[in-house]
């Protein structure tokens, strides 16, 4: 499982987001506890971030960490997961990448019928 650096704030985050650190965490096998979580509802991020509502965390190797592929990792992960998540891969202003923001949008109600399985 990533550990988390020891300023990170998990108040008010998304129980959804919890299958995404599982979903991870499974991508990355044993270098697991080489990745680290930086930021959940702390920190700055631009406006209208999902960070802000609690829906979406940064995820980033640390420097033991030997799975660095960050597109097949993001990939492996989203298979794992439904629709109503996203994996960006962020960058440096170098332009070299930086870490893996994971946010859950579901994209309609949680009450909309639309889709459900029949009674």
């Amino acid at each position: 499982m990533p550990l988390m650096t020891p300023t990170v704030q998990v108040r008010g985050m998304r129980p959804e987001l919890v299958l995404a650190i599982i979903a991870i965490s499974q991508t990355l096998g044993d270098d697991a506890d080489q990745w680290y979580i930086t930021s959940v509802t702390d920190g700055r991020h631009m406006r209208g971030s999902l960070h802000y509502v609690g829906a979406a965390i940064d995820i980033g190797p640390g420097p033991a960490a030997r799975r660095t592929d960050y597109a097949t990792i993001r990939d492996d992960t989203l298979a794992r997961l439904t629709t109503e998540y996203q994996i960006i891969l962020e960058h440096h202003a170098d332009d070299t990448l930086s870490h893996l923001h994971i946010e859950y949008q579901p994209q309609r109600p949680l009450n909309s019928s639309a889709g459900d399985a029949p009674s």
